[in-house]
């Protein structure tokens, strides 16, 4: 796995409580989301096809997140399903199909203030686990209720620990959100959690330029920096956990 740095996730944060409009940021990874925070979604037996949502506050995308929006919807099949977030595995996303299941999860992520995203962009999907077949994945990029662009890849069969990016061909303004979608296209009847992802975040060589902060944003400098630790020091210690088992 490829060491973090909490340095570029920082100074984006720093950036933006700073009021620094329209600052390009190039730094050290910018977490979006390290899978620590509790959550849970699920449907049962009988056939629904949803969708089912439910969400859960807190800060998220290096400082620049309100929350977290979980949805699940079954396509096709009737056996229980659902997908959770630090429960079955801590620190990661953990999707369960259910037997029989055609399922589509995703994982909104809303920003406080818009932002640009630069063509050449790479979001990064880490530590990426799947005992099921095809699964589809996505990287929708929004403004307001508008999907600006979709960045797509593909799981083809087992796999463990493996990564996998989304490169973005094409520069986008006025970003307030993405969201993390999850397709299963086919399940042998896998029991348990099908597909787990350990991480997502923008790779280190990509850029954002803030384009909007709102203020005031001073005082909350010293609350952003210490949630960024926060966010570096869990990961940090389930690396350490993994290489130790």
């Amino acid at each position: 796995m490829r060491a973090r740095s909490a340095v570029g996730t920082m100074c984006l944060a720093v950036l933006a409580t700073l009021g620094l409009s329209s600052q390009s940021v190039k730094a050290a990874p910018i977490i979006i989301d390290t899978f620590t925070v509790n959550q849970s979604i699920g449907g049962g037996p009988g056939g629904s096809s949803g969708p089912f949502t439910n969400s859960v506050g807190g800060p998220f995308i290096g400082g620049l997140g309100t929350g977290r929006a979980f949805t699940i919807e079954r396509t096709a099949g009737a056996s229980t399903f659902g997908a959770d977030s630090n429960l079955s595995t801590p620190g990661y996303l953990s999707i369960q199909n259910g037997t029989g299941t055609t399922n589509t999860f995703s994982s909104a992520y809303t920003f406080n203030s818009p932002v640009s995203l630069l063509s050449g962009t790479i979001f990064d999907l880490l530590d990426v686990d799947n005992d099921i077949g095809l699964v589809d994945l996505a990287v929708e990029i929004y403004s307001g209720n508008t999907l600006l662009a979709t960045l797509t890849n593909q799981i083809n069969g087992n796999v463990v620990g493996q990564n996998y990016d989304f490169t973005l061909g094409v520069n986008l303004a006025n970003v307030t959100g993405i969201s993390l979608v999850v397709s299963s296209l086919s399940n042998a009847g896998a029991i348990g959690t099908d597909t787990r992802i350990g991480e997502f975040s923008i790779r280190d060589d990509s850029t954002v330029i803030i384009t909007e902060v709102p203020e005031p944003a001073t005082l909350a400098t010293l609350g952003l920096m210490s949630m960024v630790g926060g966010y570096y020091t869990r990961r940090n210690l389930k690396n350490r956990a993994v290489a130790q088992s």
